[in-house]
């Protein structure tokens, strides 16, 4: 619950504010879905062993999860990974035939750093279930068209040597077209089943509007962004009224 009230918040800081960390803005860096779309499939990546590979190498007939990340991240990218492989090894979504595939943004990440993050996101589940995993990196030009397709646009901030991005996955049918999002940090196999379910018949889900939660921790001094500060400072005035609520609620319901 405290993860989907903090994404309320940050939904309605990025509709209802001006979104900024001193004098640079984060409203192009909102989700922006783009359902239906062709992905680049002839985009050359590595995977992490070393070779290479296209992103269309991995579209053999099931629905394909995308995960738009970086091997350095500090802060929301280590949390969709670790929910997305819980959510996957259970029912009902652990039935459905699927690969993910997790891409990192930072060109800096080698096939070699993907390799150690797929070991370490996959250690408690079954080689079956591992194999569906792939951990790739690529170019600047090419993990760059992938994100300008999907809508999930990024950049570097090299104050705080972070990658700036929003948070979703990205559901892509069997045949290479975007069919949908899940921008949820409380991931559940339902949701997730549900979303593979659509893709895999054809079908997208409706436009979503643009939704910024970002993936940016702080600064170099470890600091949050005003925005982060923002979200955490109503989610504990909401928490704090809810227990006042409480209280009164019971004291009341006591006396009678």
């Amino acid at each position: 619950m405290k993860a989907a009230a903090l994404l309320a918040v940050f939904a309605f800081l990025a509709f209802t504010a001006p979104v900024s960390a001193g004098t640079e803005t984060f409203a192009d860096l909102a989700l922006e879905p783009h359902p239906g779309a062709r992905l680049p499939l002839a985009a050359a990546l590595r995977d992490e062993t070393g070779a290479p590979v296209s992103l269309g190498d991995f579209f053999t007939g099931n629905p394909v999860v995308l995960v738009l990340e970086y091997l350095r991240c500090r802060t929301i990218c280590g949390v969709v990974l670790g929910n997305l492989a819980e959510a996957t090894a259970v029912p009902p979504s652990s039935a459905r035939e699927h690969t993910v595939l997790a891409i990192s943004i930072d060109p800096r990440d080698t096939p070699a750093d993907a390799a150690a993050a797929k070991a370490k996101y996959l250690a408690r589940y079954s080689a079956p279930a591992a194999s569906a995993w792939h951990f790739l990196t690529g170019s600047e030009a090419a993990v760059r068209a992938i994100g300008d397709t999907t809508g999930f646009h990024y950049r570097y901030d090299r104050a705080s040597d972070q990658y700036i991005h929003s948070a979703a996955l990205v559901i892509a049918a069997p045949e290479g077209n975007v069919a949908g999002y899940i921008a949820d940090l409380e991931l559940t196999p339902a949701t997730l089943a549900a979303a593979l379910d659509t893709a895999n018949a054809g079908r997208t889900t409706g436009p979503l509007q643009r939704l910024l939660l970002l993936c940016f921790g702080g600064s170099a001094s470890g600091r949050y962004t005003p925005l982060i500060e923002a979200a955490l400072v109503l989610f504990n005035i909401a928490g704090m009224l809810a227990a006042c609520g409480l209280f009164l609620w019971l004291r009341r319901h006591q006396h009678r």
